[in-house]
């Protein structure tokens, strides 16, 4: 099936695809916009790091009862919910104009981020409910492909935008964002919660969920090799715009050529992992490991880049191998999920990714204040390309190893 005659036979997933792809070209006039900002009013890589990092702390203490909130009530109202509160709440960035105003910032990003991981946890929880097993990778490849366009059209306007008329355009057409994302989600199907509340507390569904993964290890191995991913992740995530901005000397405009990179990169990706699909578990697992390796050598590559623009070929590389890990990883763990659990183990999946990709950046911060960024880059694509290596031999071991009840199953993506 393609993606088109996909999105023609699935309304409820038209309409949720048709919200995101707008939502997502504000969520990137946002994010290029405060990372200049915060660059203008600082010059400090270690502000950026903070800022990112305030995302974060308030999932430390909501995020598992977050994930029981989605298992339990109707995922579209939640989605609703948390596109309207962002719609109201990103008008506050419209009140920065000094240092001594970042304090705004830090408390919108850590109440922001609570909307998006329950958007993003309840999406996709919910996606396996309107769609088929065997449509579920061809879905997630599309959703990567969105992602890169989104990214490449977000950031390449955002850039212009800021450059012509400043920060607050792109905040106000985030809120619009929003609003427009709310009014189409109105028509997904509402589809009743598949949790079966049979735990005398959160706590215990929570602790639930954990064991869970505990006793999978296919589902914890995913897990814990996508953690290694966040931590390069992470610290890509300030070092981009460091490179932008401080080492070639960009400004907004090359911060939107790094970030339209990305996203040709997540494009190119999606469009590889819609033709080229693994018929059996091993292969896709294996898959991750390899784009692992390839992430790994194209930031030692990009960080040693001497001009913009083969910086920004290598970043089309890192972000093709990313985008296609990404589609494996996300089908994998809806493949491989109960469905009454998934809300809960998603939003842990998400609550993790932040979590690490907000200390690295915080690391990276700290570290960018006595070393050089391309140092930095080249430490982390070492980190990478090993834990690309480690996590393809213990793949191999899982599948072969007996004692763990692990079968090289058929898979109907």
């Amino acid at each position: 099936m393609t993606w088109i005659s996909l999105l023609k036979n699935n309304a409820s997933l038209r309409y949720l695809w048709l919200s995101q792809f707008v939502s997502s070209i504000g969520d990137w006039f946002n994010y290029v916009a405060i990372i200049y900002l915060v660059l203008h009013l600082t010059d400090s890589g270690l502000q950026v790091a903070i800022t990112i990092l305030c995302r974060t702390i308030p999932l430390l203490v909501l995020g598992p009862w977050a994930g029981v909130l989605i298992d339990r009530l109707n995922k579209k109202w939640i989605m609703l919910g948390s596109d309207l509160g962002r719609a109201v709440l990103v008008l506050g960035y419209l009140y920065i104009d000094r240092v001594e105003d970042l304090w705004i910032i830090y408390l919108l990003g850590a109440v922001l981020s609570i909307g998006s991981v329950l958007f993003d946890a309840a999406k996709l929880s919910y996606m396996p409910q309107i769609l088929e097993k065997e449509n579920l990778y061809i879905a997630n490849a599309l959703t990567s492909f969105t992602f890169g366009l989104t990214i490449a059209l977000g950031s390449m306007l955002s850039g212009w935008t800021i450059g012509e008329f400043g920060y607050y355009v792109s905040f106000i057409f985030n809120s619009a964002s929003f609003l427009i994302s709310a009014l189409l989600l109105q028509g997904i199907e509402s589809i009743q919660t598949l949790c079966e509340k049979k735990y005398a507390s959160w706590s215990s569904e929570f602790l639930a969920s954990c064991k869970c993964i505990k006793d999978n290890p296919l589902i914890l191995a995913l897990l814990l090799a996508d953690s290694c991913l966040a931590v390069g992740s992470g610290l890509m995530n300030v070092l981009i715009g460091i490179f932008a901005v401080k080492v070639f000397l960009g400004e907004s405009i090359g911060i939107g050529i790094f970030y339209n990179a990305l996203g040709l990169g997540f494009i190119v990706g999606s469009i590889f992992t819609s033709k080229v699909k693994p018929k059996r578990l091993k292969t896709s697992f294996l898959i991750n490991s390899f784009m692992l390796v390839g992430i790994g050598a194209s930031i030692i590559f990009f960080s040693q880049s001497p001009t913009i623009w083969l910086a920004a070929f290598w970043l089309v590389v890192l972000y093709f191998c990313q985008g296609t890990c990404g589609v494996h990883y996300i089908s994998l763990l809806m493949f491989l999920i109960p469905k009454g659990v998934q809300g809960r183990i998603f939003v842990i999946d998400r609550t993790k990714l932040l979590i690490i990709m907000s200390s690295t950046n915080l690391l990276a911060g700290f570290l960018l204040e006595g070393f050089s960024a391309q140092l930095i880059g080249l430490m982390t694509g070492l980190f990478v390309l090993m834990a690309g290596i480690y996590w393809t031999i213990r793949f191999v071991y899982l599948f072969k190893a007996k004692h763990n009840n692990v079968k090289d199953e058929a898979i109907s993506f």
